[in-house]
């Protein structure tokens, strides 16, 4: 059956079906239907019927391919979310294009950064200053390492600009504007008193490894590169860092950053 706009129903007499995706567990079917009375379907109707068939099943593949691509850049989001370094995309007058979770928190609490009118600013005079200069360099494919200050118990912002230089042809063709990105990594540079780790384990009854994850994770290492410092497997260093989390009450990593900070460093 099918319905009009007035939700009238009619039996179907003729029926024109073109699959669209045989090869997939959830098929898609093409159906033009005519209700009783009318006219069969032709030869001729159901060569116009190949064409729009063959464009749609192309639509569809280009869907879920897209689909797969949607996938892949959302697990690759969370996982820069889940680092403990900032990282910064903006093009060659500034705009923010892209800012993971760490350095999010950065410039929402201006710790040396933050963001005017779509634009990455510093939070001063030296911080523009320094972001100027930088942009400067990056246009001549240059990249630069600088440090900006922050609060005077904090330690300073530690940045480095990565140029994504593009091609000749479009660097002269495309406004300045589209013309180039670049990417800033940063970190917070870690000033801190010789036995700090030791401090905060014995505070929270940390073992000695979970005090060696622990410190990977405030120096910005992922659970891979603390395995291979520690000559230990990845699932050993995640069951580390979940008993870490427990004793501390953290759910997130960055979470647990910024404990350790302001536990060594309280007037942070």
């Amino acid at each position: 059956v099918w319905f009009n706009e007035y939700l009238r129903v009619f039996d179907i007499e003729h029926s024109l079906f073109a699959s669209l995706s045989e090869l997939t567990d959830t098929p898609f079917i093409l159906a033009i239907d005519r209700p009783v009375g009318s006219e069969p379907f032709s030869l001729s109707d159901t060569e116009r019927l190949r064409p729009i068939g063959l464009h749609l099943s192309q639509a569809i593949k280009m869907f879920r391919q897209f689909q797969v691509l949607n996938n892949g850049i959302q697990a690759h989001e969370h996982y820069l979310d889940t680092l403990n370094r900032g990282i910064v995309s903006v093009n060659l007058k500034g705009k923010l294009l892209y800012a993971n979770a760490f350095a999010m928190d950065v410039l929402i609490r201006q710790e040396g950064l933050t963001v005017r009118n779509g634009l990455l600013c510093g939070v001063n005079e030296e911080g523009d200053m320094a972001l100027a200069a930088m942009l400067a360099l990056a246009k001549q494919g240059v990249g630069q390492a600088f440090a900006l200050a922050r609060s005077p118990s904090s330690p300073p912002l530690k940045i480095q600009s990565v140029p994504m230089a593009g091609d000749k042809t479009a660097m002269d063709v495309l406004p300045e504007c589209e013309a180039g990105k670049v990417l800033l990594l940063f970190s917070v540079e870690s000033v801190l008193p010789a036995n700090a780790y030791q401090c905060f384990a014995k505070v929270h009854r940390l073992t000695c490894q979970e005090t060696k994850v622990l410190q990977g994770i405030v120096e910005g290492y992922v659970l891979k590169e603390i395995a291979e410092r520690h000559a230990v497997s990845v699932n050993t260093v995640r069951s580390q860092l979940a008993s870490l989390m427990q004793k501390t009450y953290c759910k997130r990593q960055k979470d647990l950053v910024r404990l350790f900070f302001c536990a060594t460093n309280p007037r942070s």
